[in-house]
């Protein structure tokens, strides 16, 4: 099955595309940042990624960062500050 973008890549080709996104900054207790390394150019980045159809950001966040680190996010967390949405 393709992705949302595939679909809409084969609808509108190459033209300009704007989608929604989100990036996630993970900070641990002694203030280090995660960052991961680019797949595509080898530069460091955050994770991120595209919305899906229906995804607020909270959701995508944290959809993408799990996707992108194993690791797991609730996007309904709001009382740890575990996730917070800026």
């Amino acid at each position: 099955m393709d992705s949302y973008l595939a679909q809409l890549r084969r609808d509108v080709g190459s033209r300009l595309l704007l989608m929604p996104g989100a990036q996630v900054l993970a900070v641990d207790a002694d203030d280090r940042i995660l960052f991961q390394r680019s797949r595509d150019t080898g530069l460091w980045e955050l994770p991120a990624g595209g919305a899906e159809p229906g995804d607020g950001f909270r959701t995508t966040a944290a959809r993408e960062f799990t996707e992108e680190t194993g690791l797991q996010l609730d996007p309904d967390d709001r009382a740890t500050g575990v996730f917070q949405a800026c």
